[in-house]
């Protein structure tokens, strides 16, 4: 409970990271993202092996919410984030859609190596955010992001859904295809396909990297409010406001099955779907 070291003097030489020389690597940009691992992990071995007298805090004093940005009522309220842990290529970072239609970029790495989670709340200012011109005019409902072509896909209830670099949030394309509101959307690396949905019945299936749908399926009778990927089976499943889900085949485009959703205690209806990969079942 206090961090106390479990192992030996040997094997905590062991595991300790190591840096290797700048030699070893091909451009400074690579030499600087194995610098930023290595003091994490450094940060994290340190804190493992401290002796009990050096580490006087239990853990979960330790681990404090940290404040990334205090936003004014004018300056808008996140309703989507996503996540994207740290790699090799990567730091770790957070990217925020606001209901004022923005995209905000958060290094949150630079909350553990500089200030090892130990510290009071502390404000970290946004790697970058996107501009007026290329921001959703309405709320953003959905994010998305691909960290093997390094995109981030927003969808909007300004029905378009908008592609960003994820580097430094340059718009790359604008996607128009749904004439009300998306209420959701969702992304498969595996199939680098999108899908999304919303008050207009129709599920609309994309390449990121064109700006016509590439099918259309119908089959929904009122607001199709979420949406989401099974990759291993290649399937769609879809939820609308009455409760049916219906599971779509993507090498076909064709509808497999629907389900009607029945809602829990007093909840009166089902908000939010999601495929369990491994189990092969839905989970709304």
């Amino acid at each position: 409970q206090f961090g106390r070291a479990l192992t030996g003097r040997s094997d905590q030489k062991s595991l300790k990271p190591k840096l290797k020389k700048r030699s070893k690597f091909k451009s400074r940009t690579a030499y600087q993202r194995h610098w930023i691992d290595y003091k994490r992990k450094m940060l994290h071995f340190k804190n493992k092996t401290a002796h009990h007298d050096e580490v006087y805090l239990p853990l979960e004093q330790k681990k404090r919410a940290t404040v990334l940005e205090r936003l004014d009522y004018s300056e808008g309220t996140p309703l989507s984030f996503e996540y994207i842990p740290p790699s090799y290529f990567y730091k770790e970072l957070l990217v925020l859609g606001l209901d004022t239609g923005k995209v905000k970029l958060y290094d949150v790495s630079l909350v553990q190596s500089r200030f090892h989670g130990m510290v009071p709340p502390v404000a970290v200012a946004p790697l970058g955010e996107t501009t007026p011109h290329s921001s959703h005019t309405d709320y953003i409902s959905k994010i998305r992001v691909d960290t093997h072509d390094e995109l981030i896909i927003s969808s909007g209830w300004d029905a378009k859904i908008r592609i960003f670099n994820l580097m430094n949030l340059q718009p790359l394309r604008v996607l128009k295809g749904h004439k009300k509101p998306i209420y959701s959307m969702d992304y498969s690396q595996k199939m680098q396909i999108l899908a999304s949905c919303g008050r207009d019945h129709d599920v609309l299936v994309w390449k990121p990297f064109s700006v016509q749908p590439i099918e259309k399926l119908k089959g929904h009778s009122a607001p199709v409010i979420d949406i989401s990927f099974h990759d291993k089976q290649q399937q769609l499943m879809t939820l609308d406001a009455d409760n049916m889900i219906k599971i779509w085949d993507l090498r076909m485009f064709s509808l497999m099955q629907t389900i009607e959703g029945k809602p829990i205690g007093s909840q009166r209806s089902l908000t939010s779907i999601d495929a369990c990969k491994e189990e092969d079942i839905v989970v709304t």
